[in-house]
C-alpha cells in the first residue's frame, strides 16, 4: 500500500515493505530515474512519539532495510 501525500509541491509517498519494489517499478514506468530525498527514520520505539494524524491514516508502521 503506498500513500501518496503533497506537502510543499513534493509528493511524499509512504510505501509498505511488501510493495517497495512494485512502487519503484511503477515510478520508472512513470519517467522517474531516481530518487531524490530517499530518508527514513526508525522512531519506532521512541518514547514520546507523536506521528501526525494524516501519515497515521492505513500505514502498518514497520521496519525494513534496503
Amino acid at each position: 500500500m503506498t500513500q501518496v501525500s503533497s506537502r510543499v509541491a513534493d509528493d511524499v509517498r509512504f510505501v509498505a515493505k511488501a510493495d517497495y519494489l512494485k512502487t519503484l517499478a511503477k515510478l520508472r514506468e512513470e519517467g522517474f530515474e531516481m530518487c531524490a530525498d530517499l530518508t527514513a527514520v526508525d522512531y519506532l520505539t521512541h518514547p514520546g512519539r507523536n506521528i501526525a494524524a494524516e501519515v497515521l491514516g492505513e500505514i502498518k508502521l514497520e521496519r525494513f532495510e534496503v
